[in-house]
């Protein structure tokens, strides 16, 4: 595929590039829309299901942070401790802490910590492979970067269809792939992983221009970038 290291706020020249017919456009979503979840789990993170709906998903390879590397998360994790002791209850400082943690995790993984095997293009295929499965068929792919060691996607869920549920797919046939190609056995991706839904038209724009300047500092050997959404912001 053309890859680039797409400038800072601005869309790049060259990327994988496939139009939808099918897929809801960008237009769909109002800039006063707000969704509200159906049902929330937990695990380390929250996850919010709820179909028809745009979501920003982060998942990451099991070796990505090092034990060393999460000092800082465990320093935010007790300072907000201490918060919530105080205050219980308090959904919206929770979900500040959730915020600041995705933000943290984020910078470290883009320090291309642990062995990053999806600097390798095969096995970045193999995600890719994975990605599109169920395209059209559960989810639209709107937009991802593949990242040494960690994935950043942009869909649209389908009515019923649970994000947890969609990442499990993802996540457990290119882990069995990735084993085979590599003739390892054992745990491939972290169990947890990071879901956001999209709030407005502008939150939609700022997951973009993420997704788009992540890989910004690296070769183009070392990441694979799609979007369907490139269109809808000109």
């Amino acid at each position: 595929p053309n890859q680039t290291r797409p400038p800072i706020n601005q869309p790049p020249n060259q990327i994988r590039h496939q139009k939808q017919e099918n897929k809801a456009t960008f237009s769909t979503i109002k800039s006063n829309t707000m969704y509200t979840p159906k049902s929330v789990t937990h695990g380390d993170l929250p996850h919010w299901h709820m179909g028809n709906a745009f979501v920003f998903i982060t998942f990451r390879l099991a070796d990505s942070l090092p034990v060393e590397s999460l000092r800082p998360c465990k320093a935010l994790e007790r300072q907000w401790n201490e918060i919530f002791n105080a205050n219980p209850t308090n959904d919206t400082l929770r979900n500040q802490y959730y915020k600041e943690r995705a933000e943290l995790v984020n910078n470290l993984l883009d320090q291309s910590l642990g062995s990053c095997i999806l600097k390798d293009e095969s096995i970045r295929q193999i995600v890719v492979n994975a990605i599109h499965y169920f395209d059209n068929k559960r989810y639209h792919v709107c937009d991802y970067v593949i990242m040494p060691n960690h994935v950043h996607m942009l869909i649209e869920t389908f009515e019923n269809i649970r994000v947890q549920d969609v990442l499990h797919s993802i996540k457990r046939f290119s882990a069995q792939e990735i084993n085979k190609h590599l003739n390892h056995t054992g745990e491939v991706w972290q169990r947890e992983s990071f879901d956001r839904f999209i709030r407005n038209s502008q939150h939609y724009w700022n997951v973009w221009q993420y997704i788009m300047n992540n890989p910004r500092n690296l070769p183009s050997s070392e990441f694979t970038l799609y979007t369907t959404s490139l269109n809808n912001f000109k």
